[in-house]
């Protein structure tokens, strides 16, 4: 999923209830990306990023430095993550 995918399934979970703004907060921060210069290059739409590879290297990162909080916060995205995983999205069935 690209950086704009994950955004916009943020948003329709947080639309429908399903997630609150402030379990969103981990999921947002994986939205943004950077450049070498330290600029923000936005929403990306078409590089795929493997989010839930990104999590697992955040969660040995956070072991590594001994930060529980950081571990936990990563450790619950991803679940969420894999709980969704597979979810068929924006299929219009009355069309």
């Amino acid at each position: 999923m690209t950086r704009k995918d994950l955004f916009d399934w943020i948003n329709s979970k947080i639309a429908s209830g399903e997630m609150s703004f402030d379990e969103s907060s981990t999921f947002v921060s994986m939205t943004v990306s950077f450049r070498e210069d330290g600029t923000s290059s936005g929403l990306d739409d078409t590089q795929q990023v493997d989010f839930m590879q990104a999590l697992r290297d955040g969660m040995a990162r956070a072991q590594k430095t001994n930060d529980s909080e950081l571990f936990d916060r990563l450790q619950a995205a991803l679940r969420t993550m894999q709980r969704y995983q597979g979810e068929v999205r924006g299929v219009d069935i009355t069309a």
